[in-house]
């Protein structure tokens, strides 16, 4: 699957949404099912300020 496939695949999934605290459980998940974030790339530099 291709990124652009992925893309509008969530897309779709959102736009199927009609309540925001749906949408925000999706997003959650989302994160949830993430690979763990290198640690490596966990520096000051790369860091957006003011991200959670």
């Amino acid at each position: 699957m291709t990124i652009k496939e992925i893309q509008n695949e969530i897309v779709t999934e959102f736009e199927e949404i009609t309540e925001w605290d749906e949408k925000y459980a999706l997003l959650i998940k989302f994160g949830r099912d993430l690979k763990e974030f290198p640690e490596e790339f966990r520096t000051d530099k790369i860091q957006i300020e003011g991200c959670q």
